[in-house]
């Protein structure tokens, strides 16, 4: 067979495929999906877009953590964002258990916060903030939110610096044991108890005890192996 017979020949059964070969319809979604990304600063910035799927409204997201999505089990975790139809119902749920519900502005725009529960367990997890989009289709926000352990405070006792004698003496006291009895002493004669609260801390105001002369003194707080330390000056009144 010749080159030109070949070639010849390859092209009618090219033609033959070609008018044999049915059109093939690519269905693609008008509007891709996006899953969000944070950064540092509180601004969802990050977008991820792929066809199909579902929605995802524009959102800000904020923390009180080092990063925005780091939290701490019991915290309380906010977010901004739009696309909602004008005041329909916001949902937002941590990984499929709802948190908190709201209801979007006549701009379709919400603002939604929920605390993550306590017994939340370490690692990443997904806050949704989902809705219905002016079109009526499922529009939805996802946010990361990695639970760490709490950084320990240091213990520490705060007053004013100076005070005279037979004045009152303000005090707040921080990093020790929730809910513990915190003993507070002025150099080791105890003028009260205080109560610290779920985040350690408590504060207070004590009369100056009238044995103490003018000059410095130390001021203490003790909660059994935890104790903290400041000098405070007792000037004539």
């Amino acid at each position: 067979m010749t080159n030109t017979r070949f070639e010849d020949r390859l092209g009618e059964a090219l033609e033959r495929l070609d008018a044999d070969r049915s059109p093939v319809a690519l269905a693609v979604s008008s509007r891709p999906s996006r899953r969000r990304f944070v950064v540092a600063g509180g601004l969802a910035v990050g977008t991820l877009a792929t066809f199909g799927g579902v929605a995802a409204a524009t959102g800000l997201f904020s923390s009180s953590g080092t990063r925005p999505d780091v939290f701490i089990a019991g915290s309380e975790f906010s977010a901004k964002g739009a696309g909602c139809a004008a005041s329909s119902p916001v949902a937002a749920s941590l990984d499929g258990a709802a948190l908190a519900t709201t209801t979007a502005d006549a701009n379709g725009q919400y603002d939604v916060t929920a605390v993550l529960p306590p017994g939340t367990p370490l690692g990443v997890h997904h806050v949704a903030v989902t809705c219905t989009d002016p079109r009526g289709a499922v529009s939805r926000d996802m946010y990361p939110v990695n639970i760490v352990v709490p950084t320990p405070t240091a213990p520490s006792i705060g007053t004013n610096s100076q005070t005279p004698v037979g004045g009152s003496l303000l005090f707040k006291v921080s990093g020790f044991p929730a809910s513990a009895p915190v003993v507070v002493s002025a150099d080791g004669i105890e003028i009260t108890t205080v109560t610290a609260d779920a985040n350690g801390s408590a504060d207070g105001a004590v009369v100056v005890p009238s044995d103490l002369a003018v000059g410095v003194h130390t001021l203490r707080a003790v909660a059994g192996a935890v104790d903290a330390s400041t000098p405070f000056t007792l000037t004539a009144s």
